[in-house]
């Protein structure tokens, strides 16, 4: 079994429900918060083990996807930074900040799958 196509499903199921997970707890669902800090959290978690462990099989994986790796892990830090500034201020510009970065790291995710996926069904030599 293959860890880092898992991984990657799990990286991608989570940023879907953590942004519909988000945008309910804005719409007045408050309790809802402290849930979606958790899955942000475990989803910052999992993105750095997806990143390491490319990093680690440079030599079998290619640049372009551990490139993708690394944008996605920025993107993740930078998400969950944001997110915790979010807890100390109601500031509208930093919550479309949130929101937009939210945005920005699904498309990454689904760029590093399609990496992943393409890599994956690629004839062996």
């Amino acid at each position: 079994m293959k860890v880092m196509p898992l991984l990657g499903a799990l990286v991608l199921l989570g940023v879907i429900a953590n942004m519909a997970l988000g945008f309910a707890s804005e719409a007045g669902y408050a309790s809802l918060v402290m849930v979606h800090m958790g899955i942000g959290y475990l989803g910052l978690l999992l993105v750095l083990v997806a990143a390491v462990m490319g990093w680690q099989r440079r030599g079998k994986v290619p640049t372009r996807n551990i490139l993708a790796m690394t944008v996605v892990l920025v993107l993740a830090i930078v998400q969950v930074y944001l997110g915790s500034q979010l807890l100390e201020s109601s500031s509208q510009t930093l919550l479309l900040a949130h929101e937009a970065n939210a945005f920005l790291l699904l498309a990454g995710v689904l760029v590093t799958a399609a990496l992943t996926a393409r890599r994956q069904a690629a004839p062996k030599p």
